[in-house]
């Protein structure tokens, strides 16, 4: 029996991403690398301000965002997006890159309501690894007081009491 392969590239072509950066290589990179994937609806953006008016104007299925576009940070425009409950893109995965590698940085961009994050330089595997991940697999949104975003809850944690009632 032939064992049908499911390739997930067949339904990145219907999806739309924004690609944010104020690196034009990597702007580059990432939209030539989404075209081989078989994204179809690609939009960049290169400079804070063209950032900020598409992902506040324009619905997409995924955002590819830097830390820092200009004089926009990145995390605060994630915070900005999530917290808005009017926000066209506030459900959108947001994949964010950067330079910046450390625990304490990767708290603060996953506290600011990140789906995925992406060092630089990052491979073409690693950017298809994190693109299927927040297309095929979707985390739970949390909308709390203090916290609006996917589930940042990662690992299993091991149940020590079982507090579930048993059927009679």
């Amino acid at each position: 029996m032939k064992k049908e392969v499911y390739d997930s590239t067949n339904f990145l072509g219907s999806i739309k991403v924004l690609v944010a950066d104020d690196d034009k290589l990597t702007v580059k990179l990432v939209n030539d690398t989404l075209k081989v994937f078989g994204v179809k609806r690609i939009m960049c953006a290169c400079n804070g301000e063209s950032t900020k008016k598409e992902v506040l104007e324009t619905k997409y299925d995924l955002i590819i965002l830097d830390w820092k576009i200009g004089h926009v940070d990145g995390c605060n425009l994630v915070k900005e997006i999530r917290r808005d409950d009017k926000a066209k893109n506030r459900f959108t995965p947001i994949i964010l890159l950067t330079g910046k590698g450390t625990i304490e940085e990767v708290k603060h961009a996953r506290d600011s309501g990140i789906t995925e994050f992406l060092l630089k330089p990052f491979s073409v595997k690693k950017l298809r690894e994190k693109l299927i991940e927040v297309v095929e697999h979707p985390r739970n949104f949390i909308i709390s007081r203090n916290f609006v975003g996917p589930d940042r809850r990662r690992g299993k944690m091991p149940v020590k009491i079982d507090r579930r009632k048993k059927d009679s």
